[in-house]
């Protein structure tokens, strides 16, 4: 009996944080990014981005994602570009890579590479709470199914 409450004392803490979400906003020369990025505990997500550019122009694009834990952090990385809520792919956006690591002076940080390796510093922070993190998601056109 011992031995199932120690297994499910190892697996609740995984059952628990099925499904993450983080805001991760950075700028470039050109744009403002703002990010929603929703983690799911098989280790593959959805990333939304909004952006605005000098021409106060603005598109969001959608990415499929994949996570990979690292001894100090873990990497986002986004794939398949596409205008949000359609299949015509984003042909001009550079799929991002999010490096988000614990540093001992620093904390947190995050920092982009982009698929044409261009390098940004980013913030972010985690979106917690289901009211939180669907008011959230509703500025990026995604909803959690209630």
């Amino acid at each position: 009996m011992k031995n199932i409450y120690a297994l499910l004392l190892f697996i609740l803490p995984f059952a628990l944080s099925a499904q993450e979400v983080y805001h991760i906003k950075f700028t470039d020369d050109n744009s403002i990014y703002n990010v929603a990025a929703v983690l799911n505990a098989d280790n593959t997500g959805l990333v939304r981005v909004n952006y605005i550019d000098s021409d106060c122009d603005g598109e969001t694009i959608e990415m499929t994602a994949t996570i990979t834990e690292t001894f100090n952090g873990f990497i986002i990385n986004c794939h398949n570009p596409v205008y949000a809520g359609t299949d015509k792919k984003a042909k001009r956006y550079n799929p991002d890579t999010f490096y988000i690591t614990m540093r001992d002076n620093d904390g947190w940080v995050c920092k982009n590479i982009d698929s044409n390796k261009v390098e940004t510093q980013c913030s972010f922070m985690e979106v917690t709470g289901i009211t939180n993190q669907d008011i959230f998601l509703r500025d990026f056109g995604l909803e959690f199914a209630k």
